[in-house]
């Protein structure tokens, strides 16, 4: 977890003070077919986008800025977690958190908090 701060962290511009970059990603697996409450829990709802990723376990990654290094991994989850959800119940997250609570991370627009 240290390793998000061993890269360059720019003082100026949009990544001013940015350490982390932050985004979900999707696994497809197999239709679970033990209950239906297991395919609903894998279950992606992105069934439109291509009809072979609809179950799906979720990985969240978090890359160095500076050096492009992989400095976190959450997950898997299942595919319905939303994204903010992934990170929030992430141990690794709680361990930024309770070193800097003000650190910025840089995620997509499934990351925002309301």
């Amino acid at each position: 977890m240290e390793d998000r701060f061993s890269g360059p962290v720019t003082t100026t511009g949009i990544f001013a003070g940015v350490a982390m970059v932050v985004d979900g990603t999707d696994c497809p697996i197999d239709k679970p077919s033990s209950s239906k409450e297991d395919r609903l829990l894998y279950f992606s709802g992105r069934s439109k986008d291509n009809q072979y990723s609809k179950y799906n376990v979720k990985y969240t990654i978090g890359v160095q800025i500076g050096t492009g290094k992989i400095v976190l991994v959450v997950g898997p989850t299942p595919g319905s977690v939303h994204d903010i959800t992934a990170l929030r119940e992430g141990e690794k997250v709680l361990y930024i958190i309770s070193h800097d609570p003000y650190e910025l991370i840089l995620g997509d627009k499934g990351y925002q908090v309301f």
